[in-house]
């Protein structure tokens, strides 16, 4: 496996895109393994991430890095819908899949 921006390794099915995508939200948010996106919070529509490290520890993003990280994610995957579910990008593997998914693959 090669390496390519910010140490995100090339993986196979993966578009430069996507990898990139990875690499500037190492920058962004130091430490966050997974980023999940959703718009559940019912004060306002507004996209609200949550960082989380390997070891599945809360990995606090300052409003702005929150909104970054957010609308990067949003825009890379703009057929992710529905956003009103939780979805969540997962940075070694530079993919996005429904946060619903994540936590039935978890529990195999």
């Amino acid at each position: 496996m090669s390496e390519t921006w910010s140490g995100t390794p090339a993986i196979s099915g993966i578009s430069k895109s996507q990898r990139r995508l990875a690499a500037l939200l190492a920058d962004v948010i130091p430490g966050a393994a997974t980023i999940r996106v959703h718009f559940q919070n019912p004060s306002r529509t507004w996209p609200h991430p949550h960082a989380h490290d390997t070891a599945g520890g809360l990995v606090p993003p300052t409003r702005t890095q929150a909104n970054t990280a957010a609308r990067w994610n949003m825009r890379a995957h703009p057929n992710a819908a529905p956003w009103g579910e939780v979805h969540e990008f997962h940075r070694a593997s530079a993919r996005l899949a429904s946060a619903a998914l994540t936590v039935v693959d978890r529990r195999r």
